[in-house]
């Protein structure tokens, strides 16, 4: 390269030249060109890292949940609505009690005033089971006898309407027979008058006697058709009494039933008011022994000869422990990317993250309504093998991440991109 191309595209004086020339025998190269070649390979190389960053390296999408413990022991609390004195303790703390067992025998005005209700109910049934179903009996057996009465007439009737129609079919046989003789007796008559053997007079004879053995006839079959209405109407008035027999008797046993099952009734209601403002419970006199309506292990209970004033704990009562599980809410945007056997991790409020790490579970359940407020249930199962190691309580809170999917970055920008074309 010569001054003039130096100074020309340097801007350099013609000292400047000479001792660069002095002190550098290499040969200067153009800067300008340098600079671009570094610039392009800096540039090749960073789209280069971002083409495999954009492929090997993944983003995880996730759904975040706010979570509460529950399952672990279920305690149950007895209160009462009222209040009421102890009098005896039946059990002590720690004891494992069986369902329907004692525990405690109380009192108060309420109760006493309850008891007399129940007690009332119960006397009044017992009566109607005892002395009304004896009277019940006593007058169903006078109707029973009465019915007996009017079926004894019905076989008698239908017997007689049977002796008559046979009596009638005879007397008429008789009759018809009588007729017949005294019509060919008739025919002789009128053959000899015509040959004037006999006078006019024994021929009218033999005429009338024809014509009163039909006449006979008729009225013996009159006396016999008035003779059967009469007995069928008979019938017919003792089958109508044994119905209306029949009739009575179903309604006098309906009605004992329907007085029964009231009273009873009655009695159910006293008791269950009983049991929804004291819990199972068993009548002692006029006192009330309380019952454990579960299997259980007394945690606490009240010392006796105590007043308890109203809504105040009476006992508390370890029924079960159930697994622990958690229970979260998702509304709509959310669940539609939720599925059960997702995983998910969680990290509790009383153990702070970077110290005690998370705790690891998956989706058991999804609810498929919301509830009120939108919001979908969610139960999740945890992770027994794993290596959080705090002890969890019922009701812990904390935040929980349902992994949906991983994408790499590529993917990631060409979704994002997909989406801002769609809305344009």
């Amino acid at each position: 390269m010569s001054h003039s191309d130096l100074q020309e595209q340097y801007g350099l004086e013609e000292q400047q030249i000479d001792i660069l020339l002095q002190e550098d025998d290499a040969p200067l190269e153009n800067i300008s060109r340098r600079g671009h070649r570094v610039f392009f390979l800096t540039g090749f190389a960073l789209v280069f890292l971002f083409i495999v960053f954009s492929i090997t390296i993944t983003l995880p999408q996730e759904v975040q949940l706010n979570f509460v413990l529950k399952g672990g022991s279920v305690e149950e609390v007895k209160r009462v609505g009222e209040p009421i004195f102890v009098h005896k303790l039946l059990v002590t703390t720690g004891d494992e009690l069986p369902a329907n067992t004692p525990l405690m025998v109380i009192s108060s005005p309420g109760i006493l005033q309850m008891i007399s209700d129940v007690d009332r109910k119960r006397q009044l049934l017992k009566f109607q089971e005892s002395t009304a179903t004896d009277y019940l009996q006593k007058e169903l057996e006078v109707y029973r006898t009465k019915g007996w009465s009017y079926r004894e007439q019905v076989v008698e009737l239908k017997k007689e309407l049977t002796i008559l129609k046979e009596n009638r079919a005879a007397e008429i046989q008789a009759i018809e027979q009588q007729i017949a003789i005294h019509k060919n007796d008739l025919n002789r008559q009128e053959a000899l008058f015509k040959e004037q053997v006999i006078s006019q007079s024994q021929l009218e004879q033999a005429q009338l006697t024809v014509q009163q053995q039909e006449q006979d006839k008729r009225t013996a079959l009159r006396a016999y058709v008035l003779s059967e209405q009469t007995l069928q109407q008979q019938l017919r008035l003792a089958q109508t009494g044994i119905q209306e027999i029949n009739t009575t008797l179903a309604l006098l046993e309906q009605k004992h039933a329907l007085d029964r099952e009231k009273l009873q009734q009655e009695v159910s209601i006293a008791e269950e008011q009983l049991k929804l403002t004291f819990g199972s419970n068993r009548i002692d006199g006029d006192r009330l022994m309380l019952l454990t309506e579960t299997q259980g292990t007394v945690n606490m209970i009240r010392e006796p000869e105590t007043r308890i004033g109203a809504g105040e704990i009476v006992w508390r009562l370890e029924t079960q422990n159930q697994a622990a599980y958690v229970y979260s809410e998702a509304n709509s945007a959310q669940v539609g990317h939720l599925k059960e056997g997702q995983k998910v991790v969680m990290k509790f409020e009383s153990f702070p993250y970077f110290y005690y790490g998370a705790k690891r579970g998956q989706i058991t359940s999804i609810g498929d309504s919301p509830s009120d407020e939108g919001y979908y249930p969610i139960n999740i199962q945890l992770n027994q093998k794993d290596d959080f190691k705090p002890e969890l309580k019922k009701g812990m809170t904390g935040r929980a991440s349902v992994l949906i999917e991983e994408l790499t970055l590529a993917h990631l920008l060409y979704k994002m991109v997909a989406r801002k074309v769609d809305g344009e």
